[in-house]
């Protein structure tokens, strides 16, 4: 299962703009490799939301801060509050 969130204000990744997010529902795994990656609570984001949607850490960087933060409340709230 995986969820499409629209973005408010696409992005251009290697000349393509992005207007929408694949996201897949994250594995043990993903948790894992996130919490041994350490960092800040934002720097651990951005690594999840990359790894779930198959963009670069770079990518995930351009986005618009309202963006970010609807994206991350959906990996939040319907990936991790069941």
């Amino acid at each position: 299962m995986s969820e499409l969130i629209p973005l408010n204000y696409p992005i251009n990744v290697n000349g393509e703009t992005i207007s929408e997010i694949k996201l897949r529902r994250p594995t043990v795994k993903d948790m894992k490799n996130i919490d041994k990656q350490g960092g800040t609570e934002l720097e651990q984001a951005i690594a999840m939301m990359a790894g779930l949607s198959g963009l670069s850490q770079q990518d995930i960087e351009k986005m618009d801060g309202a963006d970010f933060s609807q994206i991350s409340e959906v990996i939040a709230d319907k990936f991790f509050r069941h």
